[in-house]
Order: structure tokens, then C-alpha cells, then sequence
């Protein structure tokens, strides 16, 4: 026999290392993201908004304002509060891929720096979904699992269809949470690890990590033992007060101020804001829609695979009734026109129905793909059923559920859920939740083995088939969206989605109409006094104006009489004016256009105008820092767990169980 070198055998023999199975995972969001590496994000529903924000918060933010909150050359140049509400974080990350990135300053800059944010946040999710997925599989499994996690249809929804950069941003701190969750509650540095990660969550997208904290709840109960209930959820607890700390630069003006906006006015002129109109519904006009219909055909072949399952399955009865009673009623949301009956009897009385219905039919096919490759995955039978299979189980149709028309009735009863603005927001559990299961599948797979010809070889084949096939479809969906337009910025054409939540309904159409748009279109035209900060007395000799910063406006006043100084500066109660010692100024008040008005006496003199957010902001970045100074003394000063146990279908994380999952 011919020899063989050492070193050869030993590369023969030994394993592809671990944490080499991330960088496919780090391709797959590269290869999902590569039109916005190479054009910038495309000319989806709200990419006009977020290139927009991003062109105004750069602006100031590199001109020295740390945290600019009053954007103030928005809506052509009258201004806009949005990010006292606005989460922060893509808009910080973007913000600083400006000087690495090196772009030429066209009106494509903003897009294309997006666009890269969009691959760190995708390559982020498969990071930490692999790392969850690492805690209790192996190394192939969790990276295939990663891989499906960022190919899910609602993934693809709000990254071509949306651009829902929060959202997308979201996704990859949820694998973390649980990821904290599952790790023993004798973990002391567990509660700082799980706070941090929250706090990323909220400043990602606040209305996912309301929405998610019942959720973390849900697992945290069901995934402990009978002694770990109280203390997990002490945990949890503990670890959410932590994270409104962290997070308390954003989040405390935000509960301060939030009494300044109202979703219901955004609802009342933009028919993409009405919510009973986002359940999961099926209009009839979208049966001529040749890609919406193909789409329903696999939905269906799934979920009929998934009933057929569930059957052979051997379940306890009540388990199985439960998924096939939520399958069953993901069939009736199909139905033509059923949905947008229930929904009407419900009280959502003036939805219409009718507005680009074949995006709602699109996500109601894509919402039950993924539930039923969910129970096609928990269907199958592990060597050890864990509680969290279980507990991802229960998440995933409930999330489900609360998506069909079936649902509307506790919506309406429940105005706390109205503040999702949209049902179909859902779908980000629902995907987290599919990942993890299928995960468990994947590693059951590579473990065992099982041959085709078996019912349980056919089971797995089916679910790895309709998995690969989705990975497939997303990246031919990704590959055709190189044809799509880029967004770009038209300062002198775009205005700020979010003024009708944020300028009275009484002097809404004003408004609008004083800036080239009006409260039902998106669309603005240019006009003569865009981009300018103009004063003018209503009586009087005259009166000047500069912007000394965004939130800072100097005013000289010459006046012979009592006179109203009127602004082209969008009215907020936060406008505070300090007079000098010449004449009285009156506190600002709204003009019936919804700009900006200050009485003043007769006289000469200088007066300032400042956006002043208050003791609120001040204490925000006091706690802010003292809470990330605790994580940190936290975390140093709590040694680490000697032995922590690792789940893994049962098999403890240390010596040969683990070593066993790299098979």
C-alpha cells in the first residue's frame, strides 16, 4: 500500500472546524442583500422614508449634533420632530458607514449606505441565529438553520417589498434573547447579556420589542423546569428594567413625548395605515395575479402536507387538533372574500379592501409556508423532545392565529394590540419560532440518518426539500431585484410621511398645502419657499431670521407696533422663545397653517428660539451610561459558570455529547 504522510491522514480524519460553518451563513445574507451592496436599497414602500431620515440625521449628526432629534431641513425645511419617537439605531449604524464607505454625495449616497446596513443586519441574524441554534445542534444543522432563518418569506417581504430597515434590524437580536433564555438561571452574567441584547431590540424597532416581550415571556415559562418558573421570570424581568435603562437615551423622551403623536390621524388620511385591512385575507381581484396565485399553490401543498403529517404523526389528540385546527383555519383565510367579511363584522368597518390586496395575499401565503414548515418540523420525531420545541410550537400559532380575520374581534376589543399598526408584524415570531424548529429537525437529520423509503425518511426529505426550495426562491427573488429602481433623495419633492401623526388634524390640509402635498398622497411638488427659514411680521417694519443650529433660530425684530412674528417652521409646543430685554415675546403658538407663530410688543430687539426637550433628554444620557457602566462591572465582576448545561436533545454540552454533534 502506498504511504500515506501523516499530516494527510490527519487531514482526512479531521472535522471541518465550527466556526468555519458561520461564513456560509455570512454568504447567504451577502448573496440576499447583493442589490443593495451594488445599488442601494430599491424603490420599496417605505425606502423613500428611511433614505430621507437618513439624509437629514447624517447631515446633522456629522455636523456636530449627537443625537439629532428635530430634523431640521425636513418637509422642506419646516422641520420635523420624528425622532423623539423614531428608533435610532439603523440610522446611528448608517451614519457611521459614511466615512468608511467613502461615497461619492449623490442622491443615491443615503441608498447605497443603507443598503450595507442592510447586509450587517442580515449577517448579524444569521450570526446569532446560529448561535442559538449552536446551544442545543450541531454545527451543520445550525448553519443550514441560520441560512432558512434569513430566507423565511416575510425576511424577503420587508427587505425588497418594504424596506422595513427596523424590522430587519430586529431579527437579529430575537436568536439572542432566546439564546439568554435558554442559558441556566444560575448564570449570573446571563440577566446583562439578556438585558443588552433587549436594548438593542428596542432601539432596532420598538414596536417588535413590545410585541416580543410577551413572547420571551411565553418561552422563559415553558422552556424551565418546575423550580426555575419564578426565578426565570424574575430573570426576564430584571433584565427588561435593565434594558429600558440602557436604552433610556431614546426611550425616555420617546414615553415623554408620545402624547405629541397619534397613529389614529395617520389611519384617518392614509389608507396604508388602516389596520383592519393588513389581516390575512384572500380578495378575489387577486386570482388574476399569475405570481400571487402561484404562491397560494405551494402555501397550499404545504399545509396539506403538514395536515397529512400531523395525522401520521401519533400525537396526543390534543396537540394534534391544535395544529390542524390552526392549519384549518390558515385554509378558510383563503377562501375569496371570507376574510374581508369577518373583518367588516368585526368593526373594522371602513378598511378598504381593495388597496393593493395582492400584497396581503402574498403574505397570507408566505405566513403559511412558514407555519406549516413549523409543524412539519415538530411533527417529526426527535431522539428527545425538549420543552422548547414545544414552546416554539405554541409561538408560531399563536402568532399565526392572531394574523387571520378570525382574529379581528380581540383586536378591536384590545385597543393595547392596535399599537402594532399592523397585524401581519406577526410574522416576525412566527419566523423565529419556524427557525428554531427547524433547526432541532436539521440536527435530528444529520444525526440519525434516516433512510427515504421510511415514513420518517420521507418526512424529513419533504421538509428539507420545501426548506431548500424557499432558499432557492429567495435568492432568485434577491437576484431579480437587480432590476428594480434605487430610491433616492428629492429634498425639494419628499416630505415626511409620519406629519399627518404629528400636525393637528385642523390645520393638517394647511399644512400640506403649504408644502406641495396634501394629507392623502405621498407625492409633494416643489414650490417657491422650500428649503428656506422665512420670517415675516404680520404688521410692523420688518424682522430677520437665522438658523444658528438645527434646533437654535435667531430672530431680530424691528417693530412700531403689537405684531405676530410668523415663521415657515412647523409648530411644536417643544419651540420655547427667550426674549431679550427690548420687547415681550409671547410663548409660541400654532398658526391656523400649522407653522409657527410668536406675538411680541412694539420695539427692536434679538430674540432666540430653541427646541428644548427637557430635563428628560438630560436624564436619558445619565442613565443611559450609568446602566452600560453596570453591564460592563456586571459582567467582569461575575465570574463565569465553570459547567453550564447545554441543550441539546437531552445531551449535555460538555465531553463526547458535544464533540457528537459536529457529526
Amino acid at each position: 500500500m502506498p504511504k500515506v504522510h501523516k499530516w494527510r491522514r490527519d487531514l482526512c480524519r479531521r472535522t471541518f472546524p465550527s466556526d468555519l460553518y458561520i461564513v456560509p451563513v455570512v454568504l447567504a445574507a451577502a448573496l440576499l442583500t447583493l442589490r443593495c451592496l451594488l445599488h442601494g436599497v430599491p424603490l420599496a414602500d417605505d425606502a423613500a422614508t428611511h433614505v430621507d431620515y437618513l439624509y437629514h440625521f447624517s447631515r446633522q449628526f456629522w455636523n456636530g449634533e449627537l443625537y439629532p432629534r428635530w430634523l431640521a431641513e425636513a418637509n422642506k425645511g419646516a422641520g420635523s420632530p420624528v425622532f423623539l419617537i423614531q428608533y435610532p439605531l439603523p440610522y446611528f449604524v448608517s451614519a457611521f458607514l459614511r466615512p468608511l464607505l467613502g461615497l461619492a454625495a449623490d442622491s443615491s449616497r443615503e441608498a447605497r449606505e443603507l443598503g450595507f446596513f442592510l447586509f450587517i443586519a442580515l449577517a448579524t441574524a444569521g450570526t446569532t441565529a446560529y448561535c442559538w441554534f449552536r446551544t442545543y445542534a450541531g454545527s451543520k444543522a445550525a448553519a443550514f438553520a441560520a441560512v432558512i432563518y434569513l430566507s423565511l418569506p416575510y425576511v424577503i417581504t420587508d427587505l425588497y417589498q418594504r424596506c422595513a430597515i427596523g424590522e430587519l434590524a430586529a431579527l437579529a437580536w430575537l436568536p439572542a434573547i432566546l439564546a439568554s433564555l435558554d442559558s441556566p438561571v444560575s448564570d449570573r452574567r446571563s440577566l446583562p447579556k439578556l438585558a443588552l441584547w433587549f436594548s438593542l431590540l428596542i432601539l432596532s424597532n420598538t414596536l417588535i420589542a413590545l410585541l416580543f416581550v410577551p413572547v420571551a415571556a411565553v418561552y422563559a415559562v415553558l422552556t424551565c423546569s418546575a423550580l426555575g418558573t419564578s426565578r426565570s421570570l424574575l430573570r426576564l424581568g430584571g433584565a427588561l428594567l435593565l434594558a429600558f435603562c440602557i436604552s433610556a437615551v431614546y426611550f425616555l423622551p420617546a414615553l415623554w413625548y408620545r402624547g405629541l403623536f397619534s397613529l389614529e390621524w395617520m389611519s384617518v388620511n392614509v389608507r396604508d395605515f388602516q389596520l383592519g385591512r393588513f389581516f390575512l385575507y384572500l380578495h378575489p381581484s387577486i386570482l388574476h395575479e399569475g405570481k400571487t396565485v402561484n404562491w397560494l399553490v405551494v402555501s397550499l401543498s404545504l399545509a396539506t402536507a403538514a395536515l397529512w403529517r400531523v395525522k401520521r404523526s401519533g400525537k396526543g389528540s390534543v396537540a394534534s387538533a391544535s395544529m390542524s385546527a390552526v392549519i384549518l383555519f390558515g385554509l378558510t383565510a383563503m377562501v375569496p372574500d371570507l376574510g374581508p367579511r369577518l373583518i367588516t363584522l368585526s368593526g373594522f368597518e371602513n378598511a378598504d379592501f381593495q388597496w393593493h390586496p395582492e400584497f396581503v395575499g402574498s403574505l397570507l401565503a408566505g405566513s403559511l409556508s412558514t407555519l406549516s414548515l413549523a409543524v412539519l418540523a415538530y411533527c417529526h420525531p426527535p431522539r428527545q423532545r425538549h420543552p422548547r420545541q414545544g414552546a416554539l410550537l405554541l409561538i408560531a400559532c399563536a402568532a399565526f392565529l392572531l394574523m387571520l380575520p378570525i382574529s379581528a374581534p380581540l383586536w378591536k376589543a384590545i385597543p393595547a394590540l392596535q399599537m402594532l399598526q399592523f397585524p401581519f408584524r406577526l410574522n416576525v415570531p412566527l419566523t423565529v419560532a419556524t427557525a428554531g424548529l427547524l433547526a432541532s429537525l436539521l440536527d435530528s437529520r444529520f444525526r440519525e440518518k434516516p433512510a427515504v423509503d421510511t415514513p420518517t425518511g420521507r418526512g424529513v426529505a419533504l421538509v428539507a426539500g420545501g426548506t431548500m426550495a424557499g432558499v432557492v426562491a429567495a435568492a432568485v427573488i434577491a437576484a431579480n431585484a437587480l432590476g428594480l429602481p434605487s430610491a433616492v433623495v428629492h429634498t425639494r419633492s419628499q416630505v415626511d410621511m409620519m406629519y399627518r401623526s404629528y400636525v393637528s388634524p385642523s390645520r393638517l390640509t394647511s399644512f400640506a398645502q403649504r408644502i406641495g402635498t396634501n394629507p392623502t398622497t405621498f407625492s409633494a411638488v416643489p414650490t417657491a419657499e422650500d428649503g428656506k427659514l422665512v420670517a415675516a411680521l404680520a404688521s410692523g417694519r420688518g424682522v430677520t431670521v437665522a438658523r444658528r443650529s438645527p434646533r437654535t433660530i435667531d430672530l431680530a425684530v424691528n417693530s412700531a407696533t403689537d405684531a405676530r412674528i410668523q415663521l415657515r417652521l412647523l409648530y411644536s409646543p417643544l419651540w420655547k422663545v427667550h426674549p431679550g430685554t427690548g420687547i415681550d415675546a409671547g410663548p409660541v403658538r400654532a398658526a391656523p397653517d400649522g407653522f409657527l407663530e410668536i406675538p411680541c410688543t412694539a420695539g427692536c430687539d434679538k430674540l432666540q428660539l430653541q427646541f428644548e426637550i427637557g430635563s428628560c433628554e438630560q436624564w436619558g444620557e445619565a442613565i443611559t451610561v450609568s446602566a452600560l457602566l453596570l453591564v460592563v462591572a456586571w459582567y467582569l465582576l461575575t465570574p463565569a459558570k465553570a459547567e453550564q448545561q447545554r441543550f441539546s436533545g437531552g445531551v449535555s454540552g460538555s465531553g463526547k455529547g458535544e464533540a457528537g454533534l459536529d457529526r
